[in-house]
């Protein structure tokens, strides 16, 4: 057998090519942005649009019995996702917790607009506006809590406290009598009686016809 003698400048060549083309070879390795592979995630931020303020309690302070009103909150994505808040008829199965209101018979409601059938969406770095209605029933103060079922990182669920206080409709009298005195018959006589509105809310006033045999009182504003 023949022995085949490979000269010293041959295996630095080889050496040469050999390590240039593993150089070459882990140059060529595109791994990716270290962000881009990380888990992309909504989250949830409820917002006072008075404020711009991040909060966890919405007041309705006094509202007459029977009468709405209505309060703005802002749903923040301050995520990399799309954020999802789901009703109760959401499909789809984004969210593991539905949006409801605890009591059920507490005497507030939600007011989403646009919700499509998987949810209500919030873009991310956007926010949205909805709004929770309050309508109290019974003079007093009334606690329940917001809870909105979302697919947010900070989920399943955000609990935003609502509270309000319900008042009885309350106007004064200047006086709960009126005595007009001698009056010439024929001629007319008017006595001035003052009502005030106790609340910090407009109070519908009726008054009916006046019961009377004959047509001897009336009433009028004060554009007469």
């Amino acid at each position: 057998m023949g022995i085949v003698n490979l000269r010293p400048a041959v295996a630095r060549n080889l050496l040469t090519t050999v390590g240039l083309g593993l150089t070459m070879g882990l140059a060529a390795c595109d791994c990716g942005d270290p962000e881009s592979l990380a888990i992309r995630q909504p989250v949830l931020e409820v917002v006072d649009p008075k404020t711009n303020n991040p909060t966890d309690t919405l007041d309705f302070g006094q509202v007459p019995m029977g009468v709405p009103l209505q309060l703005p909150l802002l749903a923040k994505n301050t995520g990399s996702d799309d954020l999802f808040i789901c009703m109760q008829d959401s499909t789809g199965g984004r969210c593991t917790e539905k949006t409801h209101i605890d009591p059920a018979g507490a005497p507030f409601e939600t007011r989403f607009e646009n919700v499509a059938a998987d949810g209500w969406q919030v873009g991310v770095g956007t926010d949205r506006e909805f709004l929770v209605r309050f309508t109290p029933k019974d003079e007093g103060p009334v606690e329940a809590v917001l809870i909105l079922g979302h697919n947010g990182k900070n989920g399943p669920t955000t609990s935003i406290k609502l509270v309000g206080n319900g008042v009885a409709p309350q106007i004064d009298f200047s006086a709960t009598s009126l005595d007009f005195g001698p009056v010439t018959v024929g001629r007319r006589k008017a006595l001035e009686l003052t009502l005030t509105n106790q609340t910090q809310f407009p109070q519908p006033l009726s008054i009916p016809p006046l019961e009377q045999l004959a047509i001897t009182f009336g009433t009028e504003d004060a554009q007469g």
